[in-house]
């Protein structure tokens, strides 16, 4: 039980940010969601465009900053 609870705190520490990133946007298309179906397509898609270019952006600062 002890390395579970380890393990869900490594996990949280790691990627809480990102879950919360996600919730969000999820909460914000379920809502767009009820007014307009395009404009939520539209949405999900920008969101997805820039949440690519958040990943591309720390991989490529972890990419510099590891040792040769």
């Amino acid at each position: 039980m002890r390395k579970f609870l380890s393990f869900i705190r490594l996990f949280l520490s790691k990627f809480f940010d990102d879950l919360l990133m996600v919730g969000g946007c999820v909460c914000i298309l379920i809502g767009l969601s009820r007014w307009n179906v395009i404009v939520t397509w539209i949405m999900g898609g920008l969101m997805l465009i820039g949440f690519g270019l958040l990943v591309g952006k720390v991989r490529s600062k972890n990419a510099d900053n590891r040792p040769s």
